[in-house]
């Protein structure tokens, strides 16, 4: 038995606190506290809720004053209101942890969701907007972004102008953007697809 539960074997202390002395009180919480926040340190290893779940102990013995006299070990029935404190919050703090998970997994699966849908509708558009070029410009295009061929090599192989060539790629690029535009999905992230 500590030195703090046998000060307060004494049941008049005991009694004084039951009937609503608050000097009495403040002497047991003066001599408890460090050892209960101890053990709540223990628990929890979190100085913030350590004192959280102290003062929400202390305020449960004050509350239940009423039952001090009859309490055989007073150390161990404190502790033991501690640890419920402590299994509320852990409990209270995954439940919170969860919710977080799961929100931020929801709103990630609709970004994901949106986004995927905006590139497919992105996609389609430039695909329509590609096939709406005149068959040459067409070709030319195709051939640069497609195969990843220089004007220069489109030039060569077709029998053209190298300006030619260039020329017409800035006219399907100008067509394309015109097509975006008037959908409404003209933006410069598209421009990489281009």
């Amino acid at each position: 038995m500590s030195a703090a539960d046998t000060s307060y074997q004494n049941q008049h202390i005991l009694e004084r606190i039951a009937e609503g002395d608050e000097q009495a009180f403040s002497v047991l919480f003066r001599d408890l506290a460090p050892l209960i926040r101890a053990h709540i340190r223990c628990i929890l290893r979190d100085d913030e809720e350590t004192l959280e779940v102290l003062q929400e102990t202390f305020i449960r013995v004050w509350l239940h004053r009423d039952k001090l006299p009859s309490i055989e070990h007073l150390t161990a029935y404190i502790k033991q209101i501690a640890g419920r404190q402590c299994f509320t919050l852990l409990q209270k703090n995954a439940q919170y942890r969860n919710k977080i998970n799961t929100t931020v997994a929801e709103e990630a699966t609709d970004a994901d969701a949106e986004a995927l849908l905006s590139y497919k509708e992105a996609q389609q558009l430039l695909q329509q907007a590609v096939g709406d070029l005149p068959p040459q410009r067409k070709q030319i295009y195709l051939m640069s972004r497609s195969r990843g061929m220089t004007s220069a090599a489109i030039a060569e192989e077709l029998g053209l102008s190298h300006s030619y060539v260039r020329n017409t790629l800035s006219a399907a690029q100008h067509s394309i953007r015109e097509h975006l535009r008037k959908a409404g999905k003209y933006l410069p992230i598209l421009m990489l697809l281009l």
